[in-house]
């Protein structure tokens, strides 16, 4: 490996958890597009998607900036025939699809006229999540994700807890909270906590006051990430977890609820809200599972505008209101 290509390598900070944009500048001619290209090769494998996109100026002087889009999200998605429709499009495709992955993006040839919001537009969506979790400080700290049913948290926490995951010492992800203890099964929880954290499988816990003790007997030396899912205002947190200073230095606790008044009740401020979707992303998601491939959006367009309006920018409803009538007719 030559300098210069040492040099790139580290400036991109890889395995660092930040969304990161390296430039490299030079006359034509002098092998900007030989050095991305030996790089690309080879750091791709580390990425979970990757698009190199040659002649970025020159496309985009001639309108292809559909062409760019198409080639970038297909090659990512890796969906060969996929199709995009306008800018806007486009980008709900990008932002709805493409952002909670880990990907790798050279973009070749550009200058001041091109306009990269429209081509790549937020790729760092997960940045400001990393940033609230402050991955990397000694801190033991909670944090909180809230937002309607069906807006998207239990999705993004995955996405997170898969990706940061390797950082710390033990794991656990408990789904589905609320619904668990409603039906008084608050011992299936440690047991599920503690066995995923410790790596034992066949590990038995006793009553409460047993369970918290080995929390905070064998798991707090450890730095752990947990995420709990689903919690509300009835959720006895210190019944599940214990107490904050129970867990070791850098250790991450992320809690999804409903109610930001559960993550106020607790005194976590570190919070995260998920917002409704917009028009232009709710039309793209429901797209993407009620029109087949082949199918055009014509006949469909006043059939797609009322359930988008009916689902309110909450990505649950549009994905199961556009599954339901993938395989229906207009009528």
């Amino acid at each position: 490996m030559d300098f210069s290509m040492q040099e790139m390598i580290k400036s991109l900070g890889l395995g660092m958890d930040d969304a990161r944009v390296v430039g490299i500048w030079g006359m034509g001619g002098i092998g900007k597009t030989t050095l991305t290209s030996a790089i690309y090769a080879h750091i791709s494998c580390q990425f979970e998607g990757c698009s190199f996109i040659e002649n970025v100026r020159e496309v985009s002087e001639k309108g292809g900036l559909k062409t760019l889009h198409e080639r970038l999200i297909s090659e990512i998605l890796m969906e060969k025939d996929l199709k995009v429709g306008n800018i806007g499009s486009a980008l709900s495709t990008i932002r709805n699809r493409v952002c909670l992955k880990k990907v790798h993006i050279v973009l070749d040839d550009v200058d001041e006229s091109t306009k990269l919001e429209k081509l790549v537009a937020e790729l760092d969506c997960m940045e400001e999540m990393i940033k609230l979790l402050g991955l990397g400080m000694d801190d033991a700290r909670v944090m909180g994700i809230w937002g309607m049913g069906g807006i998207g948290k239990t999705a993004l926490a995955s996405a997170i807890y898969a990706h940061i995951s390797c950082q710390f010492e033990g794991c656990s992800f408990i789904e589905n909270v609320r619904q668990v203890l409603e039906k008084g099964a608050l011992k299936t929880l440690h047991k599920q906590l503690i066995s995923k954290i410790l790596m034992e499988k066949d590990l038995k816990v006793g009553n409460i006051g047993s369970a918290l003790s080995t929390i905070r007997n064998r798991v707090c030396h450890k730095k752990v990430h947990i995420v709990l899912d689903d919690v509300d205002e009835s959720t006895e947190l210190e019944k599940l977890v214990g107490e904050l200073d129970w867990f070791g230095f850098g250790s991450r606790i992320i809690k999804t609820t409903r109610n930001q008044h559960t993550l106020i009740r607790y005194g976590i401020t570190h919070i995260y809200k998920l917002d409704e979707l917009g028009e232009d992303e709710a039309i793209e998601l429901f797209k993407s599972k009620a029109i087949r491939k082949h199918q055009h959006m014509g006949r469909y367009g006043e059939l797609v505008h009322c359930a988008v309006k009916h689902a309110k920018g909450v990505p649950l409803a549009l994905k199961v209101l556009g599954s339901f009538l993938c395989s229906r007719n207009k009528d």
